[in-house]
């Protein structure tokens, strides 16, 4: 059980909700403010219900705007209660408001797209063990449809592999590494000053002794 099923949170914010969101999300809302773990206890999408799910949890850091990877909640919930996971898409939202801006772009109008797909084939995952090998390999072909309607609706090729934000930002910090080390003074071009330096130097120093007073 999650530990935030018996997290409440202040009437202010289910008042700003109830006057901000409409009846269907704000009921969507007010069940999330107990925890995850009871939706598919709920047995509603069980009994027939939808629940939309952005599986990614955030717009698309994908420079190109393509689907980047996903988190794993949706193959959870969908192999966890044997319900199916249609693939939706949409393109043409980014010219009306980007993510992160404030720039409402709306005369001329433009057009928006989207496109559902049949049920995402997850039958070789029935019967396995929600491990995370098995969660991230549904989850990659649940994404891959997700991708695929999305070509569609854009005229155009798809990466071969998802963008990581993850790999991407390890890979910024080990360029950024071999950057300070290519520079005069090695792995630390500015040192902060009076420090000593570390034992076992490349340079051969050894470590200043303090001189008593």
């Amino acid at each position: 059980m999650s530990e935030r099923v018996h997290q409440d949170y202040s009437p202010a914010v289910r008042r700003g909700t109830t006057l901000t969101f409409p009846a269907l999300i704000r009921s969507i809302m007010k069940r999330d403010w107990h925890g995850h773990e009871h939706i598919p206890r709920s047995g509603g999408v069980i009994e027939g219900e939808c629940l939309i799910f952005y599986p990614e949890g955030t717009a698309t850091r994908d420079p190109a705007l393509w689907p980047m990877v996903a988190k794993t909640g949706v193959a959870r919930l969908a192999l966890g209660a044997g319900v199916p996971v249609i693939p939706v898409a949409q393109w043409g939202t980014q010219d009306i408001l980007r993510y992160g801006t404030k720039n409402l772009h709306v005369i001329p109008r433009h057009m928006v797209k989207m496109a559902a797909g049949p049920p995402v084939d997850l039958s070789a995952y029935e019967g396995e063990p929600l491990n995370r090998d098995v969660l991230r390999a549904a989850t990659s072909t649940i994404m891959a449809d997700i991708t695929g309607l999305l070509a569609r609706l854009r005229g155009e090729t798809p990466p071969q592999s998802p963008y990581d934000p993850a790999a991407a930002r390890r890979a910024s910090r080990q360029a950024a590494q071999k950057t300070r080390q290519n520079e005069p003074g090695g792995q630390d071009p500015e040192p902060a000053a009076g420090r000593d330096p570390a034992p076992g130097a490349p340079d051969g120093d050894e470590p200043r002794k303090a001189t008593p007073a």
